[in-house]
């Protein structure tokens, strides 16, 4: 069991910087001086009070200056006698900051204070130069009539520039005021890495040959900005873990390389021999911030004593070759001793394959406008392939498991039929209150087939990212967006389940249950102990953070005000047709074949011949013109010709017989020269 380990000290400490939340928005021309690094190379620490002024320009205490004290009032200050007034017609912007150079792994976090106004007028803008902006409306916390506006940001794949622009800007014509403004700048590895004793101690022995191999891919990775991982990057390691010493091998982990800068970078690591560390065969570990620290933590309790399957997660204090490397989250992998802690028949868990998608951005294609179907197009697989190739038993259970989401993937069939609709409607809701929709993307789905139910029941997995719950806020909850017509956004697939009257009685009960205010006081109480621990942990190493649950408490408020709509209305979704969005190629798409995603080749045994099926999810029909077996080459004396793509409930499969398997198949785009080979799938095609 994993447990917290040594806990000697519960104090909540209350720290000034929470997490800050925001979105997109584009940077129009300020003029302001660029700030000069401060003489402390790690920390750029700025303060305006708003109440030391030259001219035009505000200064903080170490000197730096921001414009706008032409634009002090003493109307309102939230302290001192000073704040700005900014209004559309004649002041829209001021308290201009810009620094340089600002670099891949630093981390930025800005607050600033705003009068209460009932049309929320007044943003916080923070932009890293290159289009990559934030405006930030919405208030984190209020003390008395003023409100913070607040964002952290973590310089990192999609941030990467060399200048840091920040101020705040009232486009409406209401008077807006803004005081006390707070800018920290955390230069990469700024933050000490310090040992935390009262975790559970995780060391990790590499030795130098290996850990080299590491550096190699590592570098590998950030030249292609994604890493693509496979099973020559293992390397031989030991690992203790509290005491408890094992044989491993790990890898580096992540899709982009966020994982990889600074001084916490993530791994994947597997017990050798078959054995267990505490419990587990299988398990990840990555700094903390990736899952956004508490937030994962906390929603993953409460999933668990939903009986929603979701995955353990801890925190652990890292050395790897003696070296500190302080707070790490860990997380268990998709293996039984997931089934098994939570009462489950060890099984199948599968997911949609990305690999090819992660190859595909990785490289530079010189024709790339557009981009395949990935979510249609994507393969479903097992995790655990080697046992279940051995198992008959798992074998046939992982064909009905993909015949069910591949069902789903199409948006046919009936969605009792599939999903345990009890787990699902549990799931979908504590994802509405929390926000965590990040946890619905394609490529994150993850999902166990129970053999008893004979349904799929979804496991909950890599709920947040790195920014707090408010990035990209999705308004309302999905039942009502697919209600109204609302933008369904990175969740558009689910709204098939929302055609099944089951599921949405069971959906409306949950989110009656959840939002009540007594669920999550409930929830917070009996993890606050925990939660003071963990955040006592977190913020040796990352001062400024606070856990604050009070965006979650607010959405269950909001979602709650609207249920009522959606209970009077949720019949209406009965008589739609709500399928997945419709991705259907134009004649702007312009790409080459992706290996595994354009053609699907099947290979199978049926009345003792070797059946094929082949399926065609390319922009241009295509024609399957050789076989390979082995090293030998066979042409068919006549092609199998496949239609292009169209998005469809039934997906075109073509099918032939040989008298032998092949290894791979030779296919190109009709009426082009070029040909390509790609492996075959030694399995039935789903249906």
């Amino acid at each position: 069991m994993i447990t917290i380990a040594k806990t000697k000290s519960l104090l909540n400490i209350q720290m000034k910087h929470p997490l800050f939340s925001g979105i997109i928005f584009i940077l129009f021309g300020l003029t302001s001086c660029i700030q000069e690094q401060n003489t402390d190379p790690k920390i750029i620490d700025n303060f305006f009070d708003l109440e030391h002024f030259s001219g035009k320009q505000f200064k903080s205490e170490n000197g730096s200056e921001i414009n706008g004290a032409n634009y002090k009032t003493k109307k309102f200050a939230r302290s001192g006698e000073y704040s700005v007034e900014l209004f559309k017609e004649k002041k829209q912007y001021a308290l201009r900051y810009t620094y340089a150079p600002i670099e891949l792994g630093d981390e930025v976090l800005v607050s600033v204070w705003r009068k209460k106004n009932k049309s929320n007028s007044g943003i916080l803008n923070i932009s890293t130069g290159k289009g990559k902006s934030y405006s930030i409306r919405k208030a984190i916390k209020t003390e008395g009539d003023w409100e913070s506006l607040e964002k952290h940001i973590k310089i990192n794949r999609e941030l990467f520039d060399n200048q840091l622009n920040i101020y705040v800007w009232n486009p409406k014509s209401q008077k807006v005021y803004f005081d006390d403004l707070n800018i920290k700048i955390v230069k990469n590895g700024g933050y000490s890495l310090v040992d935390h004793p009262d975790l559970e101690q995780v060391d990790i022995t590499i030795s130098s040959k290996y850990f080299n191999n590491i550096l190699i891919k590592r570098e590998e990775a950030l030249k292609l900005k994604v890493l693509l991982s496979n099973g020559d990057d293992w390397v031989k390691a030991n690992i203790n873990w509290d005491g408890e010493t094992e044989k491993c091998k790990i890898r580096l982990k992540g899709d982009w390389t966020d994982h990889l800068i600074g001084q916490k970078w993530s791994f994947r690591i597997n017990i050798s021999g078959g054995k267990k560390i505490n419990g587990l065969t299988r398990f990840s570990i990555q700094n903390p911030l990736s899952r956004n620290y508490l937030s994962e933590w906390f929603l993953h309790q409460i999933l668990i004593d939903e009986n929603v399957l979701t995955t353990r997660y801890d925190f652990i204090n890292l050395k790897i070759n003696n070296e500190i490397k302080g707070l790490f989250s860990m997380e268990e992998h998709f293996t039984d001793e997931l089934l098994i802690a939570q009462s489950r028949s060890k099984g199948v868990i599968i997911k949609f394959d990305e690999g090819p998608m992660w190859q595909f951005r990785s490289e530079k294609h010189p024709k790339k406008e557009g981009k395949p179907i990935w979510y249609q197009s994507a393969e479903i697989i097992p995790f655990g392939t080697k046992n279940i190739s051995t198992d008959n038993k798992l074998q046939q259970e992982f064909l009905k498991a993909r015949d069910l989401l591949h069902r789903f993937q199409l948006s046919k069939d009936s969605i009792d039929q599939i999903f345990d609709i009890d787990k699902m409607a549990k799931f979908l809701a504590l994802i509405d209150i929390f926000n965590a929709y990040h946890g619905l993307i394609w490529h994150n789905l993850r999902f166990y087939y129970n053999p008893e139910s004979k349904r799929l029941e979804p496991i909950a997995y890599d709920l947040f990212t790195e920014y707090a719950s408010e990035e990209d806020f999705n308004p309302g909850f999905m039942g009502l967006n697919f209600l109204t017509g609302v933008d369904k956004g990175i969740y558009f697939e689910f709204g098939i389940l929302f055609t099944s009257k089951d599921f949405i009685d069971k959906y409306i009960e949950y989110l009656d249950k959840y939002t009540s205010p007594d669920f999550l006081d409930s929830q917070l109480n009996s993890n606050q102990l925990k939660i003071n621990f963990y955040e006592e942990e977190i913020q040796k190493e990352y001062h400024f953070y606070h856990f604050d649950p009070s965006f979650y408490i607010d959405n269950a408020r909001n979602i709650r005000d609207q249920l009522p709509e959606f209970k009077a209305n949720s019949f209406n979704l009965l008589n739609q047709e709500i399928k997945n969005k419709k991705r259907i190629y134009s004649k702007k798409y312009s790409f080459e074949p992706v290996n595994n995603y354009t053609l699907k080749a099947y290979v199978s045994i049926r009345n003792s011949s070797a059946v094929l099926q082949f399926r065609n999810f390319y922009y241009k029909p295509i024609q399957i013109t050789g076989y390979i077996v082995g090293t030998d080459t066979i042409y068919p004396n006549k092609k199998i010709y496949l239609n292009e793509y169209k998005y469809k409930d039934i997906i075109e499969t073509k099918e032939t017989s040989l008298e032998f398997l092949i290894d791979k198949v030779i296919y190109q785009v009709v009426n082009e020269d070029s040909l390509y080979i790609q492996n075959v799938i030694r399995n039935r095609a789903p249906h």
